[in-house]
């Protein structure tokens, strides 16, 4: 069944997705949207390393993804011709999603310090900083980056924070406060994605929202097989 992190090819033509197999395990798949069968974007056993989405190089012929294997995650490309042989771009990678930028020149990454930036071809990486947000997104002249940031404790987990980052200074901008509403959230991990519009002033994300009821229900009938079975366990007269 599909599980997390649709992602669309910039051509707008096919999708790549996590598909959780009989064995438990997620693996990508990618999908045209002009039908026919879906293929596995990797050919990696599917029983050994665990796959979650990613992002489109710009020309729709690579895709970043993470890849988690006997514990340990690493920053992932493929071709997406389907069943293809992946490469290691970066090992050390904590469970975010990576956006790889318009000019094709940078993917973002998380490892144990906090966010980075990657050349698209593994040899070259700058540190951003310790940031809490879940997701850093390039808008389309790739300038700079834009991320929700959060509380760092507990006493403020609730703050959301819209700002842009300045990926050659590391400058940030607050931008707005949203507020505990629109702190991102996901069922899936790792799931959350910023999708930004074309014109850069506007993006989509998940949010979430809990709630929990009591019911009394009345006016109905007990199931003959319920009677019975508390007929059963009542303590008769003189007993």
């Amino acid at each position: 069944m599909a599980h997390e992190s649709i992602s669309l090819s910039p051509d707008g033509d096919r999708l790549v997705y996590g598909r959780i197999g009989q064995d438990g395990f997620v693996n990508l798949w990618i999908s045209s949207l002009s039908g026919g069968s879906p293929v596995r974007l990797t050919n990696a056993e599917p029983s050994e390393e665990e796959e979650y989405g990613g992002s489109w190089s710009p020309d729709g012929s690579r895709f970043a993804y993470l890849g988690f294997k006997a514990g340990k995650g690493s920053v992932m490309t493929v071709k997406t011709s389907g069943s293809a042989t992946p490469v290691t771009l970066k090992e050390g990678a904590r469970v975010y999603l990576s956006d790889w930028s318009p000019t094709g020149e940078w993917i973002t990454y998380h490892d144990d310090n906090g966010w980075n930036l990657m050349s698209s071809d593994g040899k070259t990486s700058k540190f951003l900083g310790k940031i809490e947000t879940s997701y850093l997104a390039f808008p389309k002249d790739g300038r700079v980056l834009y991320g929700i940031q959060t509380g760092e404790t507990e006493a403020d987990r609730d703050r959301a924070t819209l700002f842009s980052l300045d990926p050659v200074t590391l400058k940030q901008k607050v931008i707005k406060e949203l507020g505990k509403e629109l702190v991102p959230s996901t069922n899936f991990h790792p799931g959350i994605r910023f999708s930004l519009e074309p014109d850069g002033k506007s993006f989509v994300y998940s949010t979430g929202k809990h709630r929990s009821d009591l019911w009394m229900l009345q006016g109905y009938r007990q199931p003959g097989w319920w009677k019975q079975l508390t007929s059963a366990f009542t303590p008769k007269a003189g007993h």
